[in-house]
């Protein structure tokens, strides 16, 4: 395990080096993100239903439970940071020195540095 995350009561999100970040509930294990090619960095908990996750693989992934929905590019090195920017969207950091805010559109998204 690479870093743990409590995101409600009896929820819990960790991070593993193997490219996955896992959702328990309880004892149980209830989801497990798959999709990144490299090792998850960042996790942030955008609603009851919705997950953002970001990699080292330059990429952030919105999951709606264990289903991949979305993904998001432009950062052009390891993507560390996440954070949720009410009403707005989400604001992400990498080690490409930029921080990018995402804007949730109906149907699409834009992105500015």
């Amino acid at each position: 395990m690479r870093e743990l995350f409590a995101a409600e009561m009896n929820e819990f999100l960790y991070l593993l080096w193997d490219r996955t970040a896992r959702v328990w509930q309880g004892f149980q294990e209830m989801f497990i993100l798959k999709g990144h090619a490299l090792s998850v960095w960042a996790v942030l908990v955008v609603d009851v239903a919705q997950t953002l996750t970001a990699s080292a693989d330059k990429t952030i992934r919105l999951w709606e439970q264990s289903k991949q929905v979305k993904q998001y590019t432009g950062h052009t090195d390891a993507v560390r940071g996440l954070a949720l920017v009410p009403d707005i969207g989400f604001a992400s950091c990498s080690n490409d020195r930029f921080v990018n805010r995402i804007y949730f559109v109906p149907g699409r998204s834009r992105r500015r540095q």
